[in-house]
């Protein structure tokens, strides 16, 4: 049992040893194909209680735009902005459409989209909750800073200034575009006209939970293959 210990303790440094060495470095990086980014702006709010991201430790992750490469990467949510260490520096990725950040160990992804949320047209990192051709579902994360506020009267405490995790909104993909999902049966079903009835009769055959993540990966995948 030792020796397995021991044997199994030698593979994973020489692993490990195997992923530094095959590290670009930034003067590498910077031949490559116009792949920029850039050091993180110091951040006034650093000693605010709470974090902006949902997971602080660096994760191995494959980045798009470069082949045959792992990175330690974690995802600033207050910024929206992908990090991740080189030389011994945290840098950012450049955002760019279609750009596609994927951690490896929790078989997560993200995409930097375009997308439509209240009307209004945005673009940032989604994460990608199915993987169909035709309709998908999409996360954003999001924490958002929250300034001190003084108290207005003697019966109130002023709340220190923090960081407030939000909760995820759920977009859909269909025919090319990527909006808010309706939070209404009706105007679902709107989304696919030409399926109205076939939408209609899974959602009243199915308890649908509308922010449930799971109920609406099921809405898409029935959708989909329709």
């Amino acid at each position: 049992m030792k020796i397995n210990k021991v044997f199994a303790s030698l593979i994973l440094l020489a692993s490990m040893s195997g992923f530094s060495q095959n590290q670009p470095t930034l003067e590498s990086m910077n031949k490559m194909r116009n792949w920029n980014f850039g050091l993180p702006a110091d951040d006034p709010n650093s000693n605010v209680s709470g974090s902006q991201y949902f997971t602080e430790k660096f994760s191995l992750a494959k980045i798009s735009v470069i082949d045959n490469q792992d990175f330690e990467v974690r995802y600033n949510a207050v910024k929206d902005e992908m990090e991740f260490k080189m030389d011994g520096k945290i840098l950012w990725l450049k955002k760019e459409d279609s750009l596609t950040v994927s951690f490896l160990l929790e078989k997560k992804v993200y995409e930097f989209l375009s997308y439509e949320y209240k009307s209004n047209p945005e673009s940032g990192y989604l994460v990608r909750k199915s993987n169909n051709k035709k309709v998908n579902v999409y996360a954003k994360e999001k924490i958002t800073y929250v300034p001190f506020k003084d108290a207005i009267n003697s019966y109130e405490q002023p709340v220190a200034a923090h960081y407030k995790k939000e909760k995820e909104i759920y977009l859909i993909g269909v025919a090319g575009k990527i909006f808010e999902f309706p939070k209404k049966r009706k105007d679902l079903v709107s989304l696919f006209p030409d399926k109205k009835a076939d939408i209609e009769n899974f959602l009243k055959t199915n308890k649908i939970d509308f922010d449930n993540a799971n109920d609406l990966i099921r809405i898409a995948n029935f959708a989909n293959n329709l």
